[in-house]
């Protein structure tokens, strides 16, 4: 059987190789162990919370807030989608579903971008839109806040 060539090593290529393993796991003490429990639980409970609050108070999803917010305080309070959906955490078709239904609300308009920019739409936050961001007065009810402590 021929020789068959190998190719050269991790060491020989520059590369380090990697740490061996440790032989043991570092666990966590009592205390990290119970901040990160307590840390897991808001992060898991806290998009439902927020999402209950804002329906309930303001008839609008965390994430169509999200969108809101994100337009209303970019500079020209407009942006192309693609840009929209990198600020908002959001995937295209999900962002133009908000959008569509943002602006039958009449919270946004879309207007075409410039001539020679590509076929893009530029959503920016209507009057309206912009009302419904405003703070409303508090009220007695639980915040999202309070939910997280229970």
């Amino acid at each position: 059987m021929a020789d068959m060539e190998r190719s050269p090593s991790v060491e020989a290529r520059g590369q380090s190789s990697p740490p061996p393993p440790e032989s043991e796991p570092r666990w966590l003490s009592e205390e990290e162990q119970a901040v990160w429990i307590a840390l897991g639980s808001v992060v898991f409970r806290l998009p439902g919370a927020l999402d209950t609050q804002l329906q309930r108070d303001a008839g609008i999803s965390h994430f169509e807030y999200v969108v809101m917010s994100v337009l209303s305080e970019s500079p020209e309070r407009t942006l192309r989608m693609s840009e929209l959906a990198v600020m908002a955490e959001a995937m295209l078709p999900r962002l133009s579903q908000v959008v569509a239904k943002l602006e039958k609300r009449g919270w946004l308009r879309r207007a075409p971008t410039p001539p020679m920019a590509g076929t893009h739409w530029l959503p920016s936050p209507t009057m309206a839109g912009k009302r419904s961001l405003q703070p409303r007065p508090a009220t007695s009810r639980p915040s999202a806040a309070s939910s997280l402590t229970r």
